[in-house]
C-alpha cells in the first residue's frame, strides 16, 4: 500500500485496500490502519493529475479523517483531507487540516496560498490577511495571490490595501479578467463608479465564466440607480450560464 500510495497508483485504491483486509471499507475502518483508510479515501475520491476529482466525497471524507488522526505527522494526509473537505463545503474541516499542513510545510508558497483562498471562502478575513502575506513571500509575483490578497483587504475594509495588491496584478496581467473584475471592485470602493463599470466591461469580453462578473456589474449598476438595467443584465447572465449550477448560484 505504501509503495503503490508513493507512485500515486490510486485507480488502484481498492485493489490495495483489499491486500490489507478482506472486507468493505467498514472493515478498513474497524482495523484502524491509517494506510488502508487513505488508499481507500483516495480510491473514493479518484485522483488524475495531481487535482482532485470527486467521485464519492462524503464516503472518502470520514476515511481520510482518519488517516490524518492516526498519522498527524504525514502533511500529505492533511492535505488530502483539506481539499476533500472544501469539496463538500465542510469550510472549517478545510481550513482546520490548511492549519496542520502549513504547521509541517511552511515553505510552500502554494500551501499558504490554497489556505489563504480557503479561509477568504470561509469568511475568516484574520486568517486569511496572516496566510495571504506569507504566500507573497514565497510566491512574489503571483497573481492568483495578489488577487486574494486584495479581495481580503476589502473584506477588511482597507480599501487602500486593496487598490495596492489589485494595481500590483494589473501590471502583471492586465487582460486577465478576474484582475480586472477585482480591480473593478476596487475602484467601486474608491468611489469611480464609471472607471468600474468600465473594468467590469473589460472583464467580461475577457471572462471564460461571465456570470460572477456580471453578478458584480449588476450590483454596482443598482448602485448608480440603474436598477432595471441590473435586472435585465442578470437575467441575461442567467439565460447564457453554462451549468444549471451557475445558473442557481446567480437566482
Amino acid at each position: 500500500i505504501q509503495v503503490g500510495i508513493g507512485k500515486g497508483l490510486f485507480d488502484h485504491g481498492l485493489a490495495m485496500v483489499e491486500l490489507a483486509v478482506d472486507g468493505d471499507d467498514a472493515d478498513v475502518l474497524a482495523q484502524g490502519g491509517h494506510l488502508p483508510a487513505l488508499a481507500l479515501g483516495h480510491f473514493l475520491l479518484g485522483e488524475k493529475d495531481q487535482h482532485l476529482d470527486v467521485v464519492q466525497p462524503d464516503t472518502a471524507l470520514p476515511l481520510l479523517h482518519q488517516a490524518a488522526e492516526l498519522a498527524p505527522q504525514a502533511p500529505d494526509y492533511a492535505l488530502a483531507l483539506a481539499l476533500t473537505a472544501q469539496q463538500v463545503g465542510d469550510l472549517d474541516g478545510a481550513q482546520s487540516a490548511f492549519a496542520h499542513v502549513l504547521e509541517s510545510n511552511p515553505t510552500s508558497g502554494q500551501m499558504w496560498k490554497e489556505a489563504g483562498l480557503c479561509a477568504l471562502a470561509n469568511n475568516d478575513s484574520d486568517a486569511a490577511g496572516t496566510w495571504f502575506e506569507s504566500a507573497r513571500r514565497l510566491l512574489p509575483g503571483d497573481v492568483e495571490t495578489l488577487l486574494g490578497s486584495a479581495r481580503t483587504s476589502l473584506a477588511t475594509d482597507n480599501v487602500r490595501e486593496a487598490h495596492q495588491h489589485a494595481q500590483a496584478a494589473y501590471h502583471l496581467a492586465p487582460d486577465d479578467a478576474e484582475t480586472l473584475q477585482v480591480l473593478g471592485l476596487v475602484l467601486a470602493r474608491q468611489g469611480k463608479l464609471d472607471r468600474a463599470l468600465q473594468s467590469f466591461d473589460q472583464a467580461l469580453r475577457r471572462a471564460g465564466d461571465r456570470l460572477p462578473v456580471h453578478i458584480a456589474r449588476s450590483r454596482l449598476l443598482v448602485q448608480i440607480g440603474r436598477g432595471e438595467q441590473a435586472v435585465g443584465a442578470l437575467k441575461a447572465a442567467i439565460a447564457e450560464a453554462r451549468s444549471v449550477g451557475t445558473a442557481r448560484l446567480a437566482e
